[in-house]
């Protein structure tokens, strides 16, 4: 009995050793072909040369379409993006109470900006003094292109070290220059109130 015991763990040992290695090899092979692939970014690089396009079009003639794959993200229609020359703007106004960690009043706090070209662009937030507060938003995914304002949220941590927070942003942008997509960032001019009462 201990005999067929014995042959029996042998083989299910051999079967598992023989499906590790059958399993490994295939992550191998796969990693090695990751390897060398293109993976393409969401995010628009300071080297895209827009001027080259796969149809050979120049900015203006190109369809909304072709120019969020050249941009890496929903852009704003192509006769307004052409017109986008000058630098963004944006500013930052308004406070939020919160009454405990869950319930806030939030006083007019908001974003206003301006020339904003792409969903991809990201919107920085700095919290004074430095804290684990999450605000949002964050790209301007949400956001109506290339002007709009958004109402401003914030989430504390579960243990905040103060009772009084300041938010400054900042928000990136890109421009044509000389035939190349250029990031930016704005500094936002104002600042928002954050107070906890309880």
């Amino acid at each position: 009995m201990n005999i067929i015991k014995n042959k029996l763990f042998v083989a299910g040992a051999v079967g598992v050793v023989v499906i590790l290695v059958v399993f490994l090899s295939g992550v191998g092979i796969k990693n090695k072909n990751l390897n060398n692939s293109v993976v393409e970014s969401p995010f628009v690089s300071s080297s895209v040369n827009p001027s080259v396009t796969p149809s050979g079009k120049d900015l203006q003639s190109l369809t909304p379409k072709e120019l969020e794959k050249l941009l890496g993200g929903k852009v704003v229609d192509s006769s307004i993006y052409a017109k986008l020359t000058k630098p963004a703007t944006c500013n930052v106004s308004g406070a939020i109470k919160f009454f405990s960690q869950t319930s806030a009043e939030i006083l007019k706090a908001k974003i206003v900006y301006t020339g904003i070209d792409s969903e991809a662009r990201q919107i920085k937030w700095n919290v004074a003094p430095k804290d684990d507060l999450r605000v949002g938003p964050n790209l301007a995914a949400s956001l109506e292109l290339p002007d709009g304002e958004s109402a401003v949220g914030v989430t504390l941590p579960e243990f905040p070290i103060s009772k009084n927070y300041t938010l400054t942003s900042s928000i990136t942008y890109g421009r044509l220059v000389n035939g190349e997509v250029k990031i930016y960032e704005a500094t936002c001019a104002g600042q928002i109130g954050v107070a906890l009462s309880y």
